[in-house]
């Protein structure tokens, strides 16, 4: 099924999101009946908007922007590019641009309801291999209208004009079966009406063939993906058993309270395989939280080797994976999981990507999809651990997103931060990499790096070094390490300076308030140009003001270079998207915004509050430019700045 469109008016790039569509109305309330054609439309625009205004639909909609009236069409249009050119001369011929949405069978109409409380006037638009529009769509509508209707005469008449004499267009050739632009790419490159004919013709052809290469590989693919899930459902998914030995938790480095934590429960397996005490006193559930790279996979093999169990590795990616995506399918492997985890007494299962699995309640508009799964792991994880001899790890990078019920007492109640090592973890970690480094080598090394490699990282440096000095054809250096993990700058000045000057905002907006970075770098990685990792100490209640607060930093870095450069950039797109994400559950989903039920977001709302906490981080930014002017050159200088870096400089200035 093609998916239905609604294109909801008062957003897009023509109108300004805060604007009322009713301030429109004055212009079209002295419109003639039959309006002049708007030069500024194409020839297909031309031809569709003859369609409109024998349709009545643009009389319709103009009538109603002048009145001030919202209203809701349900539009019979045909084919996707007619749709296409339909609503763009809508747009065109009365100055208004649309929100586009689409939707399939599972569309949640509170959508729908939330753009008519708001004034908005709404397209809804069907194609022919569409489903007919729903009983309960149309109780919104006013009217329906069938765009179905262009005619031959409608497109001669408009290439009649362009080549400046009267000529027939033939029957078969309705706009609606051309692709979208075909007309006008035809008169720009057609000599004649007969050669604008044929470019049509041809563009109808090479559309033909591309759809029905189109389905013939959908088809291919349904087919493999149903072979696929046949057998998956037939043998189920192998879930392998792991026995890891080495190395083990005693041998690692840089993992703090977590550490003490395994060292107890190493311990207490112990003292129960002993029959000193019952499974019901050893500590068997825990969350590890931490960016990626940070070793909390290596930390759950090495808990699994020091305890001598057994382990089972999962995630959710490997549970979606298990189907077609579906979410009976994803159910059936995660059940799969706990269950071998069951057979296979005592073992240690590990869960990462838990954080993929979102907070029930948190998106309106997809709660159904979700809440199934959550409700399941939540019942595998208390069955699992009231089961003896089951120790059950899991792992994220953001804990803030999930699910309260999964870290109530009795479940992954012990929580633990794997933070980025620091300069004396460093070094053991890559004394353990690099053994025939010098300590000596190392320690210079492991102070520049702290607190922003991961002992993933330093494995990577410790390969590349290796590999450098044996084409060197001598013994691995500090030297080498440092090349590796900091190669050098090829960016311009101008580039360097603007992400020293982003990253010292983002750093500062946490220094104003008394909290320190863990880590500040402008080493280009990744695609990003440099980043800043927040602390992680900070727990909140989760009020407007601490979701207000945590969006602050996120805006500070554009706010600095709009601020000190006096432009921002597109470098800041990142923050924008994490801080909208942020922005739109309050005013959507957690009841903190203009609505206490919950709903999508709308986006004058969301736009209006994003605007006022970069409001707030434009005031952060005058307030301390001169601090971040030098936090920027020191960056420029060292390139990485660790905690105890950031928390000097703080201290210098009486920022902590």
């Amino acid at each position: 099924m093609a998916n239905r469109s609604m294109r909801i008016v008062g957003g897009g790039i023509e109108v300004p999101v805060d604007d009322d569509i009713h301030d429109l109305a004055s212009e079209f309330l002295h419109d003639e009946d039959d309006p002049a054609p708007n030069p500024d439309l194409r020839p297909s625009q031309r031809v569709a908007r003859i369609v409109l205004e024998r349709s009545g639909l643009m009389q319709e909609f103009r009538d109603r922007i002048a009145l001030g009236v919202p209203g809701v069409w349900l539009v019979e249009c045909g084919a996707d590019g007619w749709t296409n050119t339909l609503v763009r001369t809508i747009g065109k011929s009365l100055h208004i641009s649309f929100d586009h949405y689409q939707w399939g069978r599972g569309f949640d109409l509170s959508l729908l309801a939330r753009a008519a409380e708001l004034g908005r006037h709404i397209i809804m638009t069907r194609d022919d291999d569409d489903d007919p529009f729903d009983d309960e769509i149309r109780l919104f509508a006013l009217a329906e209208f069938d765009l179905r209707d262009d005619r031959p005469e409608d497109v001669a008449q408009i290439v009649s004009d362009h080549f400046g004499r009267q000529i027939d267009w033939p029957a078969d050739l309705l706009p609606r079966r051309m692709p979208y632009h075909a007309l006008d790419y035809a008169l720009v490159y057609g000599a004649d009406a007969a050669a604008a004919e044929r470019l049509v013709r041809v563009q109808i052809a090479v559309e033909e063939r591309k759809r029905a290469e189109s389905a013939i590989r959908r088809t291919e693919e349904k087919e493999k993906e149903a072979a696929r899930n046949a057998s998956r459902r037939g043998s189920g998914a192998k879930i392998d058993i792991l026995r890891p030995t080495s190395p083990r938790v005693e041998d690692l480095a840089g993992y703090g309270e977590a550490a003490a934590w395994a060292s107890d429960l190493v311990a207490d397996i112990a003292a129960y395989r002993a029959g000193e005490i019952a499974w019901s006193e050893v500590d068997t559930g825990a969350l590890l939280v931490g960016p990626p790279g940070t070793g909390k996979t290596l930390f759950a093999a090495a808990l699994a080797a020091s305890c001598d169990l057994p382990m089972i590795s999962s995630s959710f990616g490997q549970w979606a994976a298990a189907g077609a995506s579906y979410q009976s399918d994803t159910i059936r492997a995660m059940r799969q999981t706990f269950e071998a985890a069951a057979a296979n007494i005592p073992l240690l299962l590990f869960i990462d990507e838990i954080d993929s699995l979102p907070r029930r309640g948190m998106s309106a508009r997809h709660d159904d999809y979700w809440r199934p799964i959550v409700n399941t792991l939540l019942e595998c994880v208390d069955g699992t651990l009231r089961t003896e001899g089951i120790v059950v790890i899991a792992a994220c990078n953001d804990a803030d997103g999930l699910d309260p019920a999964l870290l109530r007492s009795g479940r992954l109640d012990r929580r633990f931060e794997i933070g980025l090592p620091d300069a004396q973890a460093l070094a053991r970690i890559f004394a353990h990499h690099a053994p025939d480094l010098p300590a000596a080598a190392i320690e210079p090394v492991a102070t520049a790096l702290a607190g922003t490699a991961s002992g993933a990282d330093v494995a990577r440096y410790a390969r590349e070094a290796k590999r450098l000095a044996r084409h060197a054809k001598r013994p691995i250096a500090g030297s080498d390490i440092l090349q590796v993990a900091m190669p050098p700058e090829t960016r311009s000045a101008a580039v360097v300076w603007r992400t020293a000057i982003h990253e010292a905002g983002h750093a500062m907006a946490y220094l104003a308030t008394g909290r320190v970075p863990l880590a500040m770098s402008i080493i280009s990685s990744g695609g990003a140009g440099g980043y800043v990792e927040g602390p992680r100490d900070v727990v909140t209640e989760q009020r407007l003001g601490d979701l207000e607060s945590m969006v602050l930093p996120m805006l500070a870095g554009r706010a600095a270079e709009d601020v000190i450069l006096g432009e921002a950039s597109a470098g800041a797109v990142g923050d924008l998207e994490r801080a909208t994400t942020v922005l739109s559950a309050v005013e959507g989903g957690l009841g903190l915004g203009g609505y206490l039920t919950p709903g999508g977001p709308d986006r004058a709302s969301v736009e209006a509050r994003i605007r006022r906490v970069y409001g707030e981080a434009l005031m952060l930014v005058l307030t301390h430019r001169i601090a971040i002017l030098d936090l920027a050159r020191l960056a420029v200088d060292r390139r990485v700045l660790s905690e105890d870096a950031l928390r000097k400089f703080a201290n210098e200035r009486g920022l902590a």
